[in-house]
Formats: C-alpha cells, structure tokens, sequence
C-alpha cells in the first residue's frame, strides 16, 4: 500500500485504511462486537508510512544514511544477523520529530492517555 498521509487512525476508521494491517483491522472489529461489561486492552496503530517520516526529520538524517548503507547489505549471501542489528540500533537511535510528538500525544489524550509517560504505552 501507499504510506499513510495520517500519523495515526481513529479506531473507527481502520476498516477503510489500506495502511492499516489485518491484525488492527480485526481488533477493531472484535472490540466494535464485544458486549460493554468484556474490556479490550487499548491499542494503538500507526500506519505503514511513519517510520520513512520519521527518518526523514533533519535530525534523523545521519541515522538515515547510516540505515541505508546496511540496508543495501541485505542480499541474503551471507549471515544477515550483525546486518539486522546494526539496523534495528538505527531504528532505535531515531528521534520522534516534535511534530509529530504532539499529533501522536493529543492522539492518546483524546483516547484516555495521560501524563508524561504515554509515550511509553506506545
């Protein structure tokens, strides 16, 4: 599918998002069908799209670069274990763009979140 324009989707809207993956897609139908007193944890989907937003922030672009170089080692001719990891370090060196910090925060606010430490529920 196309990257998502949205950063993230309302419940309710996840049965029309193509970016949307089948697991969300049935957790929101299975929480849309439960009787009221059957509690469902919270969940929360960002669409496919957010990661290439993310590195594109100014302040990700060496991560980026970085990221690129081993991507490009990903040809399956030899152990790709030190390849992934180097990759997966650069995923979680990124640094969420204010922008998208306050649209992603008044995202869990307007779904019960709260505090300092929603960050940490996602």
């Amino acid at each position: 599918p196309q990257p998502s324009s949205e950063l993230w989707v309302p419940e309710e809207k996840l049965g029309s998002c193509p970016q949307a993956g089948a697991k969300s897609k049935n957790l929101a139908a299975l929480r849309a069908g439960l009787p009221k007193w059957i509690k469902l944890p919270a969940s929360a989907v960002i669409p496919y799209g957010a990661l290439a937003r993310v590195f594109a922030a100014p302040e990700n672009q060496k991560l980026y670069s970085r990221y690129e170089h081993f991507s490009t080692h990903l040809d399956g001719s030899e152990s790709q274990v030190d390849t992934l990891r180097a990759i997966r370090t650069c995923v979680q060196e990124l640094s969420l763009p204010a922008s998208m910090q306050r649209t992603l925060k008044m995202a869990v606010e307007a779904h019960g979140g709260h505090g300092d430490s929603w960050w940490e529920a996602l």
